[in-house]
């Protein structure tokens, strides 16, 4: 061991052989090259296992792409949604009006994803709020646009 300036504290211990009980095989080091996006779920969900146990950053990094394979097949529905209360709703400039809305919100959404995941993997917010933030944000207005058109 070190003191806080570098000294020893007491000997240094020497050893021929030590048996150590290592919990990690070789592959599971090897295994650390893979992407979380290249991951089915239940190589994500048993590698955030994994490094919930080693290093608590990490893991939270790659909960967060664990929550978002969960959240991202519902962007499709919810743009649809968007797209449909925001053409609906449109008084003016007709069909081409409401595509342009929809791209706009399209691209706000986008955004608004990329912010809400960069904050679960920078540690600010929880990594299932991080990865479904978004989608619940998005939601709220097509299902409020929709009312608004049904009143």
């Amino acid at each position: 061991r070190l003191k806080k300036n570098g000294e020893l504290i007491g000997k240094p211990l020497v050893f021929e052989k030590k048996i150590m009980n290592i919990k990690e095989t070789p592959k599971d080091f090897y295994r650390g090259q893979y992407q979380a996006d290249l991951m089915n779920f239940s190589q994500l969900l048993e590698y955030v296992r994994k490094f919930d146990r080693v290093d608590k950053k990490v893991a939270r990094r790659l909960a967060v792409d664990l929550y978002y394979k969960t959240s991202f097949p519902f962007i499709s529905f919810i743009v649809v949604l968007l797209g449909m209360g925001f053409g609906l709703n449109s008084r003016r400039g007709g069909a081409a009006w409401g595509v342009g809305i929809s791209i706009t919100i399209s691209l706000i959404y986008y955004a608004a994803m990329a912010i809400f995941l960069a904050l679960g993997k920078g540690g600010w917010l929880n990594p299932l709020f991080c990865a479904w933030g978004a989608n619940i944000i998005f939601l709220i207005i097509g299902i409020t646009l929709l009312k608004k058109l049904a009143n």
